[in-house]
C-alpha cells in the first residue's frame, strides 16, 4: 500500500509527458524506493566503491575487498570477499541497472533481501548480515 502511494505521487507530475520521459521518470522512481517503502536501505553516498583502473571491475565496496567471482546470475554476481574487521565472506553485487528496468525486479530483490536477513541461523543456509546501497550497486554480505 505504501508503494502504491509513493509511485502514484511521483508519477503524477509526469502523467502527460512523452513515453521516453515517462520511462526515465519511472526508472528514477524505482531507484528512489529503497529507504522509503522497501526493506532495501537508502543509498549511502559515504561508502566508497573502488574500481580497477581502466576496467569496470569492482575492487572494494565500503569495508569489503572484492575477490574472485564465484558465479554470475540474472541479478548480479557472487564474489569471495574480505571484510576489514570480520574476515572472509561472500558478497553479492547487484548492479542497479539490472533491477531498474521493471518494478517487479526491484520488488523481487527486496523480497530476497528481507528473507535472507531474517532467517534463523542454520549451518546449511546462507544469511545476509549486511545489505548496502552504494553508487551503482546493491550489496548483500
Amino acid at each position: 500500500h505504501r508503494l502504491k502511494k509513493v509511485v502514484d505521487k511521483e508519477l503524477k507530475e509526469y502523467k502527460d509527458t512523452e513515453p521516453n520521459r515517462m520511462r526515465t521518470a519511472f526508472r528514477k522512481i524505482i531507484l528512489q524506493l529503497p529507504g522509503r517503502c522497501l526493506d532495501l536501505p537508502a543509498e549511502d553516498k559515504s561508502l566508497p566503491v573502488t574500481r580497477q583502473e581502466g576496467t569496470q571491475n569492482v575492487v572494494s565496496v565500503g569495508p569489503y575487498m572484492v575477490g574472485n567471482t564465484i558465479l554470475e546470475g540474472s541479478y548480479g554476481s557472487l564474489h569471495m570477499a574480505q571484510h576489514r574487521d570480520y574476515g572472509e565472506c561472500l558478497l553479492r553485487l547487484v548492479p542497479k541497472s539490472d533491477v531498474s528496468r521493471r518494478l517487479a525486479d526491484i520488488l523481487q530483490l527486496d523480497r530476497e533481501v528481507c528473507i535472507m536477513t531474517n532467517l534463523s541461523p542454520h549451518p546449511n543456509i546462507v544469511k545476509a548480515h549486511a545489505v548496502l546501497n552504494v553508487a551503482g550497486y546493491f550489496v548483500c554480505a
